[in-house]
């Protein structure tokens, strides 16, 4: 089960989803759906869902630069004028 302070049922939801959505909106914490004791579902509200996409890029948009340091460190590179005369001729765009 995922380790959420606000676990219920879908039940539960379903019969009283304005508590649910109001308790969402004031603590902005997720909370699990339940579906035969297993959990679900996810609910974020619509702020917190873009927080935490905005992060997950941020951090995909680092790893990749960090990435690219290294490759840069271990002599993986090669010049710009190397890149655009190979992506010319790949692409068979006359210089």
């Amino acid at each position: 089960m995922l380790a959420v302070a606000h676990t219920h049922s879908l039940a539960d939801f379903l019969q009283d989803h304005q508590t649910h959505l109001d308790r969402l909106r004031e603590t902005r914490m997720p909370e699990v759906l339940t579906i035969n004791g297993q959990a679900e579902v996810v609910l974020l509200d619509a702020q917190t869902y873009q927080e935490l996409c905005t992060r997950v890029e941020q951090a995909e948009f680092l790893t990749a630069v960090r990435a690219g340091y290294a490759a840069a460190e271990r002599g993986e590179t090669r010049s710009a004028e190397a890149f655009f005369a190979e992506f010319l001729e790949q692409h068979g765009i006359p210089r």
